[in-house]
């Protein structure tokens, strides 16, 4: 049966309102990250890369299994000589993840990005989540692929001292096996991921 005005009206609305709550949100997310504690404190924002970090097969399995937490003080080279002198306190904003893959070989790759702080990637996380599935080949047309990651939540966002980790931390994490995605059963470098942090820096440090 075809819908009625009125239903398409209430339909058109009620995604408009959602709209309107998502854009509401994110004002307020980037509001408190952009909040000073005292006037004229300064913010100096950066996209920060990381160390390229190489994954292999396991021998028989085929297993990867890995999960990055997103924490600049860890994954940027010379963060404590390069910023922890320098500025106060720091907030992640965004995060974004280039997957390269090294070769051509068999079998797919799972990825995804997630807030929930569990240890490992596994077969059932690869199944269960949203993620990207990309094949084990460097042939595919776009074979370099650039995933993001947008701090939305309330949690993630408040500040720290540049010492310290961030709260609430993202996590990369990257997944296959022979037995549900056909990998390589011989120790194979498949892929590397190049993270890129971008950080807002609030005050500058005291001496």
């Amino acid at each position: 049966m075809p819908r009625s005005k009125t239903s398409k009206r209430k339909a058109t609305n009620g995604v408009a309102r959602r709209k309107r709550h998502g854009d509401v949100a994110s004002q307020m997310v980037m509001s408190m990250i952009r909040a000073q504690t005292y006037p004229g404190q300064k913010h100096v924002r950066l996209t920060l890369p990381c160390d390229p970090i190489l994954l292999t097969t396991t021998v028989t399995t085929g297993v990867i299994s890995s999960r990055t937490i997103m924490d600049p003080t860890t994954l940027v080279r010379g963060w404590a000589t390069r910023f922890d002198d320098t500025f106060d306190e720091y907030v992640v904003t965004n995060v974004a993840v280039r997957i390269r893959p090294l070769t051509t070989s068999t079998g797919v790759t799972r990825f995804w990005f997630s807030d929930v702080g569990v240890s490992a990637a596994t077969a059932n996380a690869a199944s269960e989540r949203t993620a990207i599935t990309l094949a084990n080949t460097q042939t595919q047309q776009k074979s370099v692929v650039t995933m993001r990651y947008k701090v939305r939540d309330f949690t993630q966002v408040s500040y720290e001292g540049t010492s310290n980790s961030p709260p609430g931390s993202v996590n990369f994490f990257v997944y296959t096996d022979n037995t549900n995605w056909g990998a390589p059963v011989t120790a194979t470098q498949l892929w590397m991921i190049e993270p890129e942090i971008t950080v807002e820096f609030r005050g500058i440090a005291s001496t």
